[in-house]
């Protein structure tokens, strides 16, 4: 779980990404009485320098991306990357909540020499394009989160507490 035990007790439900939880996980939260919905990460678009959505995902089919990402599950990111129909020819991780250096930029930039772009998480490209003055084109996968039960999540989760 990414929220510390001591949070989840104040949780109506628990969002799980990518399928069931670790058997240790799904226990404590069934004894704790929290029900749990599934959801997974669909790209919806690019978001480019600026911060604006204004690529879209057939914009960027097929090209040749080095990735790079300062998030829990980095693995997790550079799928969601080739789902889009980028090549992730390489990647670069950090580890989650990264604050990026000079030396880092020099790095990315030194590795992105022969690709069509860089592509980062939303959260990484604030940060770097901020530390990189604009200076370096980096691209954001936007994502959305899609339940895969929306009804299900709506009427299980929703409508209840409107009636509370």
């Amino acid at each position: 779980l990414r929220e510390p035990l001591e949070g989840v007790r104040r949780a109506h439900f628990a969002m799980v990404k990518g399928g069931p939880l670790n058997p240790k996980e799904g226990s404590l939260l069934k004894k704790l009485g929290i029900k749990t919905v599934n959801f997974r990460y669909r790209p919806s678009g690019v978001i480019t320098q600026g911060g604006a959505i204004n690529l879209s995902l057939e914009d960027i089919k097929g090209k040749r991306a080095l990735a790079v990402a300062g998030v829990a599950n980095p693995e997790s990111f550079f799928k969601t990357i080739e789902d889009a129909g980028v090549q992730a020819v390489k990647t670069i991780e950090y580890p989650d909540h990264h604050c990026y250096t000079d030396k880092d930029l020099e790095d990315i930039k030194e590795s992105s020499k022969g690709f069509d772009m860089i592509v980062t998480t939303e959260k990484d490209r604030v940060k770097l394009e901020g530390l990189s003055g604009g200076h370096i084109p980096f691209f954001a996968l936007a994502v959305d989160a899609v339940f895969d039960d929306e009804e299900g999540f709506f009427k299980k989760f929703i409508l209840p507490s409107l009636a509370e």
